[in-house]
């Protein structure tokens, strides 16, 4: 039973392990080598593609109803109006008028059918309104002249429930009264108002039933809208350890510790003078101040992880004979040579992990590997010895020989050093089995030096050789000025050699109760706390100084800018809307075939004389709206004629005083109606292409600030984009022709538009600017794509010409080569923000305008497949970004679902659309009075939908406050990252071979050439250990064993060393010594890499003598002649590891 329990057991760690390493497999040929943020990313944007794909497919019930529900009159109403939530119909309010002189009306109801006549009259020819739709003192002197009764019955006879209608109206005026006549002339007009509304009872209940269907299909949507980002929440959660399981990076084994100004000054004070004293007294070199606080830090670190000094009281050194440093140095050596043997026959340290590790830990996931790792070595024995083939012969490698090699390289190094070996403080420190430090770089107060590189790498790729003596000068000036301030350390990245250091350092927090901080140790009076850290590619090396007072206004000036070009776009689209508004006020959309009718021939007479009143009263507060004839004639006149031709023309007539009145009359109408045709493409490309003005200024801005990593800037450009960017697109246009009075109570100066409600004239006029740039939008990015790969091959022609030959070039340097036929950087913080934005208008209009749901799917499904091409084709490798940005997504696109449910709810109980209810209007340009107020709210079909938008929001709420409450409570540890122990190799068995080689040889080069060093000699030696084992060892592994190295070697940026950043390598335009070629050494790239490399590694020379008094070129050339002595010699070149 045991033995079937121990199969069935070891069949399952042997599933797992296929099923982890089929992951891994997907992973080395997927997008996490860019990083967790861009594997989050194209998750966010499939699951925008899945969620939409429902949400359209459960909007096609909309579809129907809207496009099928009635056929439109209007034939100027586009198709995308026809599927939005107007096109069910609309109760309204009718006036028209007509002059006596006419005589006939017709009254044509755009939606619905005339169900009540409201009110008639006569407008006397000396009134001052013309388009009254209610009696006034005005109209109550021509109250006798109409035969009501009789009117009343043929309208009731003829018009009701009739969509079109004509009436008489001059056989029912009283010609006999002669006491009135400015109510019977020619120029009095009769008006009448009546209602449009459904036919019956049965269409009303039809729309109900519709409303009904409508509101549960949108709290489906709703529920599986806000579960889906549940899900995705913690589905992100979960691919986040996945992630960290299948993946071995440098920040596995980093983490940061905020060095304490004043521990450092005390180092500098206090400590350092006496270990001076001590090291020239056992005549070694003096450190430098740097490196001599590295082995501070680490003896001090390493104490306290393993709890050999839990009160920081012990000293740094003692002078006593036991404990003398070079006792403690020769004792480590020792250590070092003893253990040499042991590590290179078990590369894996199986032997080790199976007695302690494993037992230990209780991790057993590699048990089933280990055993065919022992099964493949049985029947594959691995020799002691293992030969390597070389030319001539077969040499067989055994350990006095790589000694040997070993003494040889350190006699070369001694040789070429004039002053000795520098000496490491490190080794006089005692050692710890479990905790070990590898290395620990520093960050500095050099941001003005940084900055000023990256000036000086501008100007190398210009080929501006007089800017780049200029900055280098620059530099050296402010190096002699701060000397001390630039090589004053404030962050150390401490990189641990193992995984179990690393979750111990971790776990010494700081755990913050509400604005207090506590601490579990302290060490020097400071208190030990460390964070993990980001990947080195996403380090902001300039910025790690920033004092916060100089953050802080940095923000607020920026963000005030944004909100000045907010407040500038607002503006714009305020006065054009109000342009507009203007226009439409005074030239209202009318029914110009029912006037042609009435009219006839007589429409050019009515015509000149209605824009004789209305210029007349043009600066007028009494302006009234045109009653149709005037539009109507030029409109007429500029179908047969042409535009140009209409605002030329002269139309003249006779008034009732026998004056000869007239002019260019359709001047006005047709440049209005020209400008407001304009403004309506300039505000739809505006809102286009503010975004990426928008989108520009704002990066340029928030780069400005100097945040720590890129993680945190791109979070914040994402954030601040999407805000700006949808109050942009989606709020200023609402809040520019919004009308608040009767929906508050009161008047607002800049929310007193023509819009109270989500009216047809709503969805008529001001829908298709949330509708068309969402189809523009479509193509951008075939657009943005086309200019940026149009713009490369007119730079690649101008510097290759029209040539074949792909070797040649105008560039005078290789960095000027590569920036030139390079793609721009993948900022997917724009992708982000557009989503986003794109989600929320969305989620905000998607009731009343169903199409944008497919309109986003179509975004979406864009967006995925270009960046995705983009990635992999056209962008430079990116920066490892962490999942801070895919969480800001998700938790805002998670509260669009609230406006989705409230603005669902206000769209489906519309009165007018739903209910049939109408309220009459006192004049033709009043503002249309809906009667949709909070307080009409009311328990009915529709009440469930704005259940739900309260439970929602509720949640959305507590659920938010918990988890502010809790962050109060909480570690700075991000203890997601450490739920599992990874199993990993140490960090130097971690390194693969081309990074070990990259790490040897810039430390020899600084140490040969530079005349410094930044790692201790034992560092150095494990490096190169670790790099000759990887030789040996990757010739007698079996494919397993060969899966599992590379399963847990790091894959991306393998140091925090800022020259082996590729952006920071682009930026100064330096070439790595892995790179050089040794033939060449004097070339003039290699000595500005010199200069780049001394500058950011200003604080590791002993002083500012040293750092200027460096002969590189006299170095060069008696390294050159070694390396010959040694090739005679038959050994190994000096730049050979």
């Amino acid at each position: 039973m045991s033995a079937a329990m121990d199969i069935g057991k070891a069949n399952k760690e042997k599933e797992r392990y296929n099923k982890i390493r089929t992951q891994k497999m997907k992973a080395k040929k997927g997008f996490l080598t860019l990083g967790y943020g861009f594997v989050a990313y194209f998750n966010f944007l499939e699951f925008i593609i899945l969620i939409f794909t429902a949400l359209t497919l459960l909007s096609l019930p909309s579809f129907y109803f809207y496009w099928n529900f009635r056929e439109v009159q209007d034939e100027n109403i586009g198709w995308m109006n026809k599927l939005s939530m107007g096109n069910l119909g609309y109760s309204h309010a009718l006036c028209r008028d007509v002059h006596l002189g006419v005589g006939k009306l017709t009254l044509s109801c755009s939606t619905g059918v005339i169900k009540d006549v409201v009110s008639f009259g006569i407008i006397p020819e000396n009134s001052k309104t013309l388009d009254a739709c209610l009696p006034t003192e005005e109209t109550e002197v021509c109250s006798s002249v109409l035969n009501e009764d009789e009117l009343t019955e043929i309208i009731n006879h003829e018009c009701l429930d009739k969509k079109l209608c004509t009436l008489d109206v001059s056989s029912y005026v009283n010609q006999t009264i002669d006491q009135n006549p400015v109510c019977t002339g020619t120029e009095a007009r009769f008006y009448t108002q009546v209602f449009c509304k459904a036919l019956d009872e049965e269409e009303i209940e039809a729309r109900k039933s519709i409303q009904f269907i409508l509101i549960w299909t949108t709290i489906i949507s709703a529920l599986l809208y806000f579960i889906g980002f549940e899900f995705i929440d913690s589905y992100a959660e979960s691919k986040l350890e996945e992630y960290d399981q299948i993946t071995t990076t440098t920040s596995d084994f980093t983490a940061i510790y905020k060095i304490p100004p004043a521990l450092y000054e005390n180092f500098r004070q206090n400590i350092y003078p006496q270990l001076n004293d001590n090291m020239q007294r056992t005549r070694k070199k003096t450190l430098a101040p740097i490196m001599a606080f590295k082995g501070f830090l680490i003896d001090g670190i390493v104490r306290q992880l393993s709890d050999d000094d839990p009160e920081g009281s012990r000293p740094v050194f003692s002078t006593g004979e036991k404990d003398h440093p070079s006792f403690i140095h020769g004792e480590f050596n020792k250590d070092i040579k003893v253990n040499q043997d042991a590590q290179d026959n078990d590369f894996f340290g199986l032997d080790n992990r199976r007695r302690e590790n494993l037992s230990e830990i209780g991790n057993h996931r590699f048990v089933e590997v280990e055993v065919k790792m022992k099964q493949d070595e049985s029947h594959n024995p691995t020799p002691k010895e293992a030969p390597i083939m070389t030319k001539k012969a077969t040499v067989k490698r055994s350990t006095s020989t790589r000694s040997e090699k070993l003494k040889l390289n350190k006699k070369r190094t001694e040789f070429i050093s004039r002053k000795g070996s520098k000496g490491n403080l490190e080794d006089y420190f005692s050692k710890t089995k479990d905790i070990e430090i590898a290395d620990i770089h520093f960050s500095f107060k050099n941001r003005e030096v940084l900055h000023l590189l990256g000036e000086r790498g501008k100007a190398i790729l210009d080929n501006n050789h007089e800017m780049k003596v200029l900055i280098q000068n620059e530099i050296l000036t402010l190096i002699k000025k701060d000397y001390e301030i630039y090589t004053t350390p404030v962050c150390a990245f401490i990189t641990f050699a193992n995984e179990e250091s690393y979750l111990r350092a971790t776990e010494l927090n700081k755990v913050r109760i509400g604005n207090k901080s506590y601490y579990k140790k302290h060490w020097q009076g400071h208190p030990l706390y460390f964070k993990p850290a980001l990947e080195p590619s996403s380090i902001l090396w300039e910025n790690q100084y920033v004092p916060q007072s100089e953050k802080a206004w940095k923000i607020i000036i920026s963000l005030m800018v944004v909100f000045l070009i907010l407040f500038a776009s607002f503006v714009f689209l305020f006065y054009a809307q109000k342009e507009i508004y203007d226009y439409m006020n005074v030239y209202p959309y009318i029914d110009c075939d029912s006037i042609v009718k009435t009219y006839g021939d007589s429409l050019e007479h009515y015509g000149v004389l209605e824009w004789v009143y209305l210029k007349e009263t043009l600066h007028s507060k009494d302006l009234t709206s045109s009653t149709g004839t005037l539009s109507c004639f030029c409109n007429q006149h500029s179908l047969k004629h042409g535009v140009l031709a209409t605002m030329k023309s002269q139309h003249y007539t006779i008034n009732k005083e026998d004056v000869f009145v007239g002019g260019h009359i359709c001047y006005d109408w047709q440049s209005g109606k020209t400008l407001v045709t304009f403004l309506d493409i300039i505000i739809t490309l505006f809102i286009c292409f503010a975004d990426i003005i928008l989108r520009n200024i704002v990066v340029i801005l928030i780069r400005w600030v100097n945040f720590r990593s890129m993680n945190i800037e791109s979070a914040t450009i994402q954030v601040i984009l999407f805000v700006s960017q949808y109050l942009n697109n989606g709020l200023s246009l609402m809040l520019v022709g919004i009308n608040c009075d009767e929906l508050l109570g009161i008047r607002i100066f800049f929310l007193d538009g023509r819009y109270p409600d989500f009216t047809n004239r709503w969805f008529n006029e001001l829908s298709n600017f949330f509708i068309t740039p969402m189809y523009i939008n479509i193509f951008v990015p075939f657009i943005e794509f086309g200019i940026l790969y149009l713009i490369y091959i007119i730079k690649k022609r101008l510097d290759k010409g029209w040539t074949q030959n792909i070797y040649s070039t105008k560039c005078k340097s290789m960095g000027q080569y590569i920036n030139k036929m390079s793609g721009p950087t993948n900022d997917i913080f724009d992708g982000y923000s557009y989503i986003m934005v794109i989600i929320w208008i969305n989620m905000y209009f998607g009731v009343g305008l169903p199409l944008l749901f497919p309109l986003t799917l179509i975004s979406a499904i864009i967006t995925y497949a270009f960046e995705k091409i983009k990635t992999v084709y056209w962008y430079k490798k990116s920066s490892m970004l962490n999942d801070r940005l895919n969480k800001n997504a998700i938790k805002t696109c998670k509260w669009a679902v609230i406006l989705y449910c409230f603005a669902g709810y206000w769209f489906l109980t519309n009165k007018q659309i739903f209910y049939d209810e109408v309220t009459a209007k006192s004049k033709r340009s009043d503002i249309v009075i809906t009667n949709h107020t909070y307080g009409t709210i009311e328990i009915d079909q529709s009440f469930p939908l704005l259940m739900v938008f309260f439970i929602l929001l509720a949640y959305m709420i507590f659920h938010s406050i918990y988890s502010s409450v809790s962050s109060l409570i909480k570690t700075d540890t991000m203890n997601q990252y450490l739920r599992s122990v990874e199993d990993l190799f140490t960090y130097y068995d971690s390194l693969d071979q081309h990074d070990l080689k990259t790490l040897v040889l810039e430390e020899e080069h600084n140490r040969s050439i530079l005349d410094y060093s930044k790692l201790n000699d034992n560092i150095l030696k494990k490096y190169k250990l670790s790099r000759s084992k990887r030789l040996k060892s990757f010739k007698n592994l079996s494919s397993m064993q060969n899966e599992i190295v590379d399963d847990k070697t790091i894959f991306n940026n393998f140091t925090y060393d800022l020259l082996m950043d590729t952006r920071y390598i682009d930026l100064y335009q330096y070439v790595p010594v892995i790179y050089r070629d040794i033939n060449q050494p004097f070339k003039q790239e290699y000595r500005d890499s010199e200069f780049v490399r001394k500058c950011t590694d200003l604080a590791y020379f002993y002083n500012i003598n040293d750092f200027f008094n460096t002969k590189v070129d006299q170095r060069m050339s008696v390294i050159r002649r070694m390396d010959y002595t040694f090739k005679k010699m038959g050994s190994l070149s000096i730049k050979s590891v």
